[in-house]
């Protein structure tokens, strides 16, 4: 009784030490794919922050038009009259527009990164799908825009017990493939929808495609059909164990020179509520 004892508490201990090995590896593969995000994601923050700069400049020249205007103490009516003080004040309103445009541009980008960033979760909680896909495609935009359509049948589906962070993971690595499948401009689409007490995610591409005999190695650890250089080639890997981890399914088809689905399945609800 005393060795079964012992066997049971050495057998836990390992599996503890698995699900935090487990754990790391995806709180790196994270890290990586930050690190890969980082410099398109600091050029779509460098954009809106032109934006502001330009605009608080010229917004600076229009204040000290309107600023000598009033203090010439002209008529009221003859100021109103007159078109160089209301271009001024038509100057001043644009800029402001855009300057809350932009700001409104970069508070999305960070709340976003800050999405993908927060710390592992404990717990399940619970998310809205299709917030953690609008989330997850403001990361991409700068590989997405002027080259590829993305296609949303968001369906009418429920929030689901998941940890959202690591499903944001899945995300980004899924759509990453996607579009590094696509050579020049191409289209990528997502359709969600539920069916039964299950949460349905297919994200589909009309990419390079790939082979029947690599299909079958997708999900392992090391595997890429990439060039050097080009991935890890855990990313699909530590995917499908997140799916595994939400009690979920993840399947993949694909046709040579006409795309790749990836299906996601996950449950609504969830019956354990830690790790």
């Amino acid at each position: 009784m005393a060795k079964l004892k012992e066997k049971s508490v050495r057998l836990n201990k390992l599996l503890k030490e698995l699900e935090d090995m487990q754990s790391q590896l995806i709180q790196a593969e994270k890290m990586a794919s930050l690190g890969n995000l980082a410099i398109g994601i600091a050029h779509e923050i460098n954009n809106p922050v032109g934006a502001i700069s330009s605009a608080a400049n010229t917004s600076r020249r229009s204040i000290e038009k309107v600023i000598q205007f009033l203090e010439e103490s002209r008529d009221l009516e003859e100021m109103k009259k007159d078109q160089k003080f209301r271009r001024a004040l038509d100057v001043l309103k644009n800029n402001n527009d855009i300057i809350a445009m932009a700001s409104g541009r970069i508070t999305e980008i960070t709340r976003s990164l800050r999405r993908f960033a927060r710390p592992e979760e404990k717990e399940f909680q619970e998310a809205d799908i299709h917030e953690e896909l609008e989330s997850t495609l403001i990361l991409l935009h700068h590989e997405l825009k002027d080259r590829i359509e993305v296609i949303k049948e968001f369906g009418d589906i429920p929030k689901i017990d998941c940890y959202p962070n690591q499903l944001n993971q899945v995300f980004v690595n899924i759509l990453a493939n996607s579009l590094q499948a696509i050579d020049d401009k191409g289209c990528i689409k997502i359709k969600t929808s539920k069916i039964n007490d299950e949460i349905m995610i297919e994200i589909s591409d009309n990419g390079r495609g790939i082979r029947e005999e690599d299909l079958k190695n997708i999900f392992d650890p090391g595997f890429t059909t990439k060039r050097v250089g080009a991935g890890t080639g855990i990313g699909l890997s530590i995917s499908h164990s997140i799916i595994e981890n939400h009690k979920g399914e993840i399947k993949v088809k694909s046709e040579l020179n006409k795309g790749t689905v990836f299906t996601i399945v996950l449950p609504e609800k969830q019956e354990e509520h830690s790790t």
